[in-house]
């Protein structure tokens, strides 16, 4: 059962002061480690570029698809529903993966996906929690695609993943690391003593 990897990487960095997505996290840029992370965990990605993409996609690693979202200063849905339209049909699951969280694990995407095959049936979205609170990625069946694709603009995708709580299972991490990305120069030092 295939499952694709919706990563995130279109926005302008403002709050950062330049392409937070090329900073480097090791010998990586940013989005390019989300890839080879997605992949390694054996997902295939489609990332989602937009404001100077031509500028990045220079740094995408090759085995991945990417797409470019023309509307990407209207919010991070956008980007979600470009995605998701260039989702094949034999894909039976999703991740929401926004390239701006470094310290999430191959190890936390591969339980996320094995959570899933072992109870697609009872649940349709998985993800990563720490102390009650859950973080990125989030793992979605594709039996939801619709629902994200009737979302209307002044909606996120929050509207679709909390609607029924009972349709979300729990992957508990013993670490917050999940939810620790970078919007700041400040977010960005900090991180990188985790390194």
């Amino acid at each position: 059962m295939k499952v694709a990897s919706i990563i995130l990487a279109a926005g302008a960095s403002a709050r950062f002061g330049e392409l937070k997505q090329l900073v480097r996290i090791g010998k990586d840029t940013l989005v390019s480690l989300a890839v080879k992370k997605t992949i390694s965990a054996g997902s295939y990605p489609i990332v989602v570029l937009g404001h100077k993409w031509r500028k990045i996609r220079k740094y995408i690693p090759a085995g991945c698809k990417v797409v470019v979202n023309k509307n990407y200063s209207k919010g991070q849905l956008t980007s979600l529903l470009i995605g998701l339209k260039h989702m094949r049909k034999n894909f039976k699951a999703f991740l929401i993966y926004p390239c701006d969280y470094p310290l999430v694990r191959i190890t936390d995407i591969k339980r996320l996906i094995r959570s899933w095959r072992r109870g697609q049936k009872k649940h349709l979205i998985y993800a990563l929690s720490y102390n009650g609170r859950m973080g990125h990625p989030i793992l979605v069946s594709s039996k939801l695609k619709d629902e994200f694709l009737s979302l209307s603009m002044n909606q996120s995708a929050r509207d679709v993943i909390y609607k029924d709580l009972t349709r979300i299972r729990s992957v508990k991490l013993s670490s917050g690391r999940i939810f620790m990305d970078i919007d700041s120069k400040s977010d960005y030092y900090k991180i990188l003593k985790y390194v």
